[in-house]
């Protein structure tokens, strides 16, 4: 089997207030994942996340630092067209991003590791190497397996740095 790898990725994001953000990706390979990252100012939630053609979503976790607010959302088994994600929130929410990342040659979301996704609201970690950390997820039986991961900063300019093994794949 080949390697899990990232495909491709697009970002898309209005610092304005508003209660919708559409983001747009063509996938290049059928059967791929989709990573849904999205984050806006604190006190929202995500009422729904819609893409056409249809997918079905599923968010993963939540944090909120008390500034801004990050979700993870999820979709697999996704063809390889344009798809239009339309992310509603709860509310006219400020600072309202989110990325779109294609994961290719996975089976999709590991629902036997209870697990999987880990979060963490980390203040102030720096920029060295290990700064944020999340803890272990459980075990993951999909193999092989690729961990993907997403950092907001709300209160300094400073990028976070790839942990020790991993290896970024790039600033949105």
């Amino acid at each position: 089997m080949a390697d899990v790898a990232v495909g491709q990725q697009t970002e898309a994001s209005n610092a304005a207030a508003a209660t919708t953000l559409v983001i747009n990706i063509t996938p290049a390979a059928a059967g791929s994942s989709l990573h849904l990252p999205i984050t806006c100012g604190t006190g929202f939630t995500i009422n729904s996340v819609v893409s056409s053609p249809s997918l079905t979503w599923a968010q993963r976790n939540a944090v909120d630092d008390g500034n801004q607010a990050l979700f993870d959302w999820t979709a697999d088994n996704i063809t390889a067209v344009a798809h239009a994600i339309t992310i509603t929130f709860s509310g006219s929410a400020p600072y309202r991003g989110a990325f779109a990342k294609e994961i290719i040659n996975t089976s999709g979301y590991d629902a036997a590791a209870s697990a999987a996704h880990a979060a963490a609201v980390t203040a102030s970690p720096g920029t060295g190497a290990d700064g944020i950390t999340t803890g272990n997820t459980s075990a993951l039986s999909a193999q092989p397996a690729l961990i993907s991961a997403a950092t907001i900063s709300t209160n300094t300019v400073a990028l976070a740095t790839a942990g020790t093994g991993f290896t970024s794949d790039g600033v949105g």
